[in-house]
């Protein structure tokens, strides 16, 4: 009887699935943000070789993160620090702010802030900034750049930028659903 009672639910759970609509989970042209290309940055490759490469390219950078920074300033210097990033309408925008953080169990102090609208004037202001900062590059492989290309020549420039040296991966931007059942 229980084999019988087995079969019968391992018939009905098959029936049932098979009555579901079937929603491709494939990426489709129409499903990416227009004029953006999201791109990884090599982990040997520092944010001003970055911003060279870039800026030699054409295309500019929308939003950096994941670049990561210490400074031999002390936990004390973290409140005049956040201060000063804060000033800086590329950091202090999109509801986001500096980041600054001491490491609770080496004491370092890091910077992890996100990097928004990053003109060739606003990278000259941050390099100087960190610079003045004594804040030293720790070069890490979670670092991204989403970078603002015309519309219409998305897969040209992602083509293009898959074959940089500097560049780990790159990808167009995709929408997404938050939760599976939308």
């Amino acid at each position: 009887m229980t084999a019988r009672l087995f079969l019968l639910i391992l018939i009905f759970s098959y029936a049932i699935s098979g009555c579901k609509k079937d929603k491709s989970t494939g990426n489709h042209e129409e499903d990416f943000v227009k004029g953006q290309v999201l791109v990884g940055i090599d982990s040997t490759v520092s944010l001003e070789r970055t911003f060279n490469y870039i800026n030699a390219l054409s295309p500019s950078i929308g939003q950096a993160s994941g670049f990561t920074f210490t400074t031999t300033l002390g936990k004390d210097h973290i409140p005049s620090i956040i201060e000063l990033l804060n000033s800086k309408p590329y950091i202090n925008n999109h509801g986001f702010s500096a980041s600054v953080w001491e490491h609770y169990q080496s004491g370092i102090v890091y910077n992890t802030s996100i990097l928004w609208n990053m003109t060739q004037q606003n990278q000259l202001d941050y390099l100087t900034t960190l610079k003045s900062l004594k804040m030293t590059e720790k070069l890490t492989p979670y670092r991204s750049l989403l970078i603002i290309v015309p519309e219409g020549m998305e897969q040209l420039w992602l083509n293009r930028l898959k074959d940089q040296k500097w560049v780990s991966w790159a990808a167009l931007n995709y929408h997404t659903k938050v939760a599976p059942w939308e």
